[in-house]
Parts: structure tokens; C-alpha cells; sequence
């Protein structure tokens, strides 16, 4: 059986990067596209609005169907991005989780498929990737000399994670106001949630795009630090094969 071996973290993050940035977009269009929804004041103003639509031109057009049309349009897209996201960051966790094995020695509580797993086990998903990508920040930096330091940047993850929860059950109550019998203030209370979750959904790709970056980043870093190390250890040693006389 071959010895594990150091994989690319760059390539997973690059695609971590590119697709969650995809994401921002899209969640920003949707906003504004919910936005421009809420402005219309009432049924009649919608169908004063679709009844010139020929003289006002392409912009009449966009503001009347942005709601039935390029908002579930945008929506569905998104969840379409939202799902190479998720796949693309469990690629990106377990090659780092990976990674950090094969740099060690260092005592890891979540090895890669252990923090795979707990992804989807109720309960445990609550708070277990918490803590998996919390120990990935943690045991990729350089082991400091003295004290250890504290990381200025300590709080991306915790709010990530914050973020990341808080958008289920936005998303859920956002979904459940549709279910109602359409009038101004269902339609006007779904907006609002979406609204909120799509900031929510903002803050936590944003972060989740510099955690990968950063880990990727020290765990790069961590890597030269022990390759330097073991040549640094191997030029102090006696050589090899040499005998010392004794008397």
C-alpha cells in the first residue's frame, strides 16, 4: 500500500472562488429583481403597465415580468450554482482534511470522510463542520515559537457558520409565504425573506470564498516550513557511514 501524498489545494479553491463568486452575482441580481417586483404598487398598476408595454419599450417590459419571469428564472440558476458550490467546497474540505494528515505528525479529531459525513447526519450538522473547519484553520498554520499568537482573522468562521444556519429556516419561512393565497402583503412578506436570505446567503459565500483561500494559503506555507525543517535537521546530523575512533 503507497504512502499517501501531498495533493493541489489551489486548483479546489480556485474552483471554490469561481463558482461561489457566480453565486454573489446571482444572489445580488435576485435582490434587485425582488426589489423591482416589490415597487409595483398594485394589480392595476401591473396591468396599466402590461397594456403598454408596446409603447414603452424593452424596460416596461423587464419591470412588469420581473417577477414571474426572470426571478424563478435567476432562482433556479442559482440553486444550480448553489449546488456545484456545495460540492466544490466538500472536494476542497476533504483534500485539505487530507493534506494535513499526510503533512502531520500533528492528533486530528476529523479525519476526511469523517468530516464528509457529518455533514449530513442530523443533529451532528448542526454544529460538527464547525468545528471540522475549524480545527483545518487551526492545525494548517506554522507552529509558532513561544506563545501562540491570536489570529486576527479568528472570526470568519464562526460567522460563516452563523450565516450558513440562519438561511435554512429564512429560506424555509420565504418558501412557506408563497404557499399563500397571493395578495400584496403574502407577496410582499416573501420578498422580504428572500431579501434576507439572500443577504445571509452573501455573507456566507463571501466568507466561505477567503476561509478556503486562507487555509489553502497557510496550509501552501506549512508545507515550506516543514520542507525546510527536515533540511535543516538533516544538515546538522553526523553523517552516515562514518566511523568515530574510540579508545
Amino acid at each position: 500500500m503507497s504512502e499517501p501524498i501531498f495533493r493541489d489545494l489551489e486548483s479546489p479553491a480556485r474552483f471554490v472562488r469561481i463558482t461561489f463568486s457566480y453565486f454573489i452575482v446571482l444572489t445580488i441580481l435576485e435582490v434587485v429583481l425582488l426589489s423591482v417586483r416589490a415597487a409595483i404598487p398594485s394589480a392595476e398598476v401591473h396591468l396599466n403597465l402590461e397594456s403598454s408595454v408596446l409603447q414603452s419599450g424593452f424596460w416596461a417590459y423587464f419591470y412588469v415580468h420581473s417577477g414571474s419571469l426572470f426571478v424563478p428564472f435567476v432562482r433556479t440558476v442559482n440553486e444550480v450554482t448553489f449546488l456545484a458550490c456545495a460540492a466544490g467546497f466538500l472536494f476542497w474540505q476533504f483534500r485539505a482534511h487530507r493534506n494535513l494528515r499526510v503533512i502531520g505528525p500533528v492528533e486530528l479529531i476529523w479525519g476526511p470522510w469523517k468530516a464528509m459525513v457529518v455533514w449530513v447526519i442530523p443533529i451532528l450538522s448542526l454544529i460538527c463542520p464547525l468545528l471540522a473547519v475549524q480545527e483545518l484553520w487551526s492545525e494548517s498554520r506554522v507552529p509558532p515559537i513561544g506563545e501562540k499568537p491570536q489570529d486576527p482573522n479568528n472570526w470568519w468562521i464562526p460567522t460563516w457558520w452563523v450565516t450558513l444556519l440562519l438561511g435554512g429556516p429564512v429560506g424555509y419561512f420565504a418558501e412557506k409565504a408563497g404557499d399563500q393565497i397571493p395578495t400584496l402583503e403574502s407577496v410582499a412578506a416573501q420578498d422580504a425573506f428572500f431579501a434576507l436570505f439572500g443577504a445571509l446567503s452573501l455573507v456566507s459565500a463571501y466568507l466561505a470564498i477567503k476561509i478556503s483561500g486562507r487555509i489553502t494559503t497557510l496550509q501552501a506555507d506549512l508545507v515550506t516550513f516543514k520542507e525546510r525543517a527536515a533540511k535543516a535537521t538533516q544538515s546538522s546530523s553526523p553523517p552516515i557511514g562514518i566511523a568515530i575512533p574510540t579508545r
